[in-house]
């Protein structure tokens, strides 16, 4: 059986989060936040249709929208988003 990769997962160069919000009620700032505490310095990706703009950066509609390449996505949204998201990008699909 052939390794896997797992710096994607461990050091990510670039992240998205799908449900990003300032929201208070949301836990997104506080992942945000967190990201920021300790160092990250990759590219960050917010992605919610509602915002044109999250946390000072320009915010995605949809991860359809995002680049190849991204490393890690974090979602709290609803399953279409995530099937959106497999199709892309996994090679488990």
């Amino acid at each position: 059986m052939r390794g896997m990769d797992l710096r994607p997962l461990l050091a990510p160069r670039s992240i998205a989060i799908v449900g990003a919000s300032e929201s208070p009620d949301s836990w997104a700032p506080e992942f945000e936040r967190s990201l920021r505490h300790v160092g990250f310095t990759g590219e960050l990706y917010p992605i919610n249709p509602k915002y044109e703009r999250v946390w000072g950066r320009p915010c995605l509609s949809s991860p359809l929208e995002l680049p190849r390449g991204v490393d890690l996505l974090v979602r709290s949204e609803e399953r279409r988003v995530g099937k959106e998201c497999r199709s892309r990008w996994s090679p488990y699909h």
